[in-house]
């Protein structure tokens, strides 16, 4: 029985996080966005500030539709989400700036997959968009022994104590209306690594929002779980 609950908790969780990232599986969506890309090219003879978000944005939708839910190199997360940052900076010109800060040492780690660009995404539409100042994003990435520790920190308009609360109860709840892409990011590192991560919200207005996430590497699990081994 106890064998049971396990596999049908371990299908329930499956199943939970095919549904949270089936809202960006479109797979015809991505040979759309090819053949746009084609002829927008064929429009003026070569590349054009068309042709390059469509051509980012393909990047990213392939992204998102392959191979499911496994976890990928932090270098593969840098890229892709350095594709998407790349379509807003299009859209919001001279509205912000990303600063990333990490050790390329790190980059071979292996993490969730589509795990910073909701944040930044988040971190441009709730912050540095409803802001009349330019914004700086910064991505901070470190290894902390068995943990990789990610800040993403913005500038923008920030929120109240009160409101602050209400979102970390909100992602706690089990549906999520506002908010999807911390909510489903959230849901997401709890169903994939458990106790071990923490994922943590801080905020002032009119300073800006910081998002922190710890999470133990494979390395630290296999660590641990040799420990636990040795000691039974």
């Amino acid at each position: 029985m106890k064998i049971q609950l396990s596999e049908k908790k371990y299908r329930l969780q499956a199943m939970e996080m095919m549904a949270l990232q089936s809202n960006i599986n479109p797979h015809f969506l991505a040979n759309t966005l090819r053949t746009i890309f084609w002829k927008s090219m064929g429009q003026t003879g070569g590349h054009n500030e068309v042709s390059q978000m469509i051509d980012y944005l393909s990047e990213v939708v392939q992204y998102s539709i392959s191979q499911g839910n496994k976890m990928v190199t932090l270098a593969e997360e840098i890229y892709h989400t350095s594709n998407y940052i790349e379509i807003l900076k299009i859209r919001y010109k001279s509205k912000f700036q990303i600063i990333w800060e990490y050790d390329e040492a790190i980059t071979h780690h292996m993490v969730m997959k589509l795990m910073l660009q909701p944040l930044v995404e988040n971190a441009i539409y709730h912050g540095i968009k409803e802001s009349e100042r330019f914004g700086y994003i910064r991505i901070r990435m470190r290894a902390r022994g068995p943990l990789i520790a990610i800040t993403i920190l913005d500038t923008g308009v920030g929120m109240t104590r009160a409101k602050l609360l209400e979102l970390r109860k909100t992602l706690k709840a089990e549906d999520q209306v506002e908010h999807i892409g911390l909510f489903n990011t959230s849901k997401r590192l709890q169903l994939t690594f458990g106790d071990k991560h923490r994922f943590h919200i801080r905020s002032k207005v009119g300073y800006g929002a910081v998002v922190d996430i710890t999470f133990q590497t494979e390395e630290g699990l296999v660590l641990e779980t040799g420990a636990e081994r040795d000691a039974v």
